[in-house]
């Protein structure tokens, strides 16, 4: 049962698009390097660096199929470029490429579940030198890298970011290439191993080296380094982008929502060039002037990864939603930042594994009491909406969650977009929300349970003005109620099975 709940619902508008004011005092340049899949755009961005004089005689070779790998691949401290194989088997332009004269050493960044050995043994016939480094999971491999390119109080800052976003990581990673640090990533809510910790004792220049948490959908959690001090940039991804890199006259610009054309990305980083992550179809609000005044723009990927608005430097508008789940997950009591973007509702999909209490409450930008978004005994699984703006009562624009709880819980932030849609039929169990897209003004509401039945409409009206609370009982309950025309989402809090019907 919960006690004291407010639940408010919120539509979602589209994404609007408006264009970035020109820049008369200097003219840009573009290109795009993106090829038919991803390996291919990895082996154009590879040509990219090595035309550019940056890729020394190295080849960095890794799965294409996940990220965490070739991320870390990304911060290599020496020269090198990062091309992209399958697990059994090399892609025809990556064998290609690996055929030219100028390559002597191969790097397989990835254990033999990620790059098998008939690819590193197909790799030996081509390369005078080939060597794995990789450990027992991301994290080990990911230290591998580090330890392999980052020779004793080399690095002038260290970059810590979660094992579970790519966004983060890409971010974090082109950080540390631009400014000499080191990178790794960390487990979720977990401290640094043992030997993370030693290694960053290892390589940082002295004992003030800055550390850097980077950690957009709050995933990292609490990572202990010994003692050292860390500084953590949190908020949206394209923010910390726009915080993480200093100042530069020229950007390489990847997607922050799909990150296989990303990859190689980070070898192009240096200090005149900087990693810029955009939305497909407009270019964030938050990285705007970058991308704005930027002398020269490379474009990784093709129009399936970034638009030509984005090309033509289209900016986003200030309310743009968030547009892809983010995943949090820890264990027992925690405060944890909210990052959603201000003005985004989102469902948050929440799942406890305890005994005891759970309760989940939500605070705004002033540190005040928002709402009781859960408050259950025991095993929970439901969803629950987060308004996350301001109206004329109160200032709901959430920036932190007080978790309580006995066990492991996860918490899911899907966008409205991706909610299931009542059109004539809509059944379930537990919380949930879903849209609406009906032109019936009845539907028929009913449930099986034996605790709180509330149902709350809600549509185009902000501000507070048109809520409709549908039905607010306790137990079984079978009627029909009247529908708003207007109303766009339907939030339930039941403990049984319930179903809508048109009509």
């Amino acid at each position: 049962m919960k006690f004291g709940k407010f639940i408010v619902l919120s539509l979602v508008a589209a994404v609007s698009i408006v264009a970035l004011p020109s820049n008369p005092t200097s003219a840009s340049s573009s290109v795009r390097l993106g090829g038919l899949d991803r390996y291919e755009t990895a082996a154009i961005v590879a040509q990219k660096v090595r035309d550019e004089g940056l890729a020394g005689s190295t080849v960095l070779l890794t799965t294409g199929e996940n990220f965490p790998d070739a991320i870390a691949a990304g911060a290599w401290a020496n020269d090198a470029v990062i091309l992209l194989t399958r697990r059994d088997s090399l892609p025809t332009v990556t064998r290609d490429l690996l055929d030219q004269d100028w390559i002597n050493k191969v790097f397989v960044i990835g254990g033999p579940a990620v790059v098998s050995d008939v690819v590193f043994s197909q790799v030996g016939q081509q390369v005078p030198s080939v060597e794995r480094l990789a450990g027992l999971d991301r994290y080990a491999t990911s230290l591998a890298v580090s330890n392999a390119t980052m020779t004793p109080g080399s690095a002038s800052s260290i970059w810590i970011a979660s094992g579970t976003v790519f966004a983060d990581q890409l971010v974090a990673a082109a950080a540390a290439r631009q400014s000499g640090g080191a990178f790794l990533i960390a487990p979720p809510d977990k401290a640094l191993s043992e030997d993370q910790v030693a290694a960053v004792k290892r390589v940082r220049a002295s004992a003030s080296t800055p550390i850097y948490l980077v950690d957009s959908a709050v995933t990292l959690g609490n990572v202990f380094v010994d003692g050292m001090k860390t500084t953590r940039y949190s908020g949206t991804t394209y923010n910390i982008n726009n915080l993480t890199q200093v100042q530069s006259s020229q950007v390489v610009l990847a997607s922050g929502e799909n990150w296989p054309d990303a990859l190689g990305g980070s070898r192009l980083v240096s200090s005149a060039r900087s990693l810029v992550l955009s939305r497909k179809s407009c270019v964030p609000v938050e990285v705007g002037t970058r991308v704005r005044e930027a002398t020269a723009l490379t474009i990784l990927g093709g129009s399936a990864a970034l638009s030509s608005a984005v090309e033509s430097k289209v900016a986003c508008s200030a309310a743009t939603r968030f547009e892809a789940p983010i995943v949090t997950s820890g264990s027992g009591d925690r405060v944890i930042d909210y990052a959603i973007p201000f003005d985004s509702p989102a469902v948050l999909e929440i799942n406890h594994r305890g005994t005891r209490n759970f309760s989940i409450v939500s605070y705004n930008v002033d540190d005040d009491y928002v709402d009781l978004l859960v408050n259950e005994i025991g095993l929970y699984k439901g969803r629950v909406l987060v308004y996350n703006e301001k109206d004329r009562y109160q200032d709901e624009r959430v920036r932190r969650l007080e978790i309580k709880a006995d066990g492991d819980w996860e918490i899911v932030a899907i966008p409205i977009s991706q909610l299931r849609t009542f059109v004539s039929l809509a059944t379930g169990r537990g919380d949930d929300v879903i849209q609406v897209s009906t032109t019936v003004n009845r539907i028929t509401l009913a449930h099986d349970g034996s605790s709180n039945f509330i149902v709350t409409a809600r549509g185009l009206f902000r501000f507070g003005s048109t809520r409709d609370l549908l039905v607010n009982e306790i137990g079984q309950y079978a009627r029909q109620v009247r529908l708003q025309s207007r109303t766009t989402l339907l939030s339930i809090e039941a403990d049984g099975n319930w179903s809508i019907l048109a009509g």
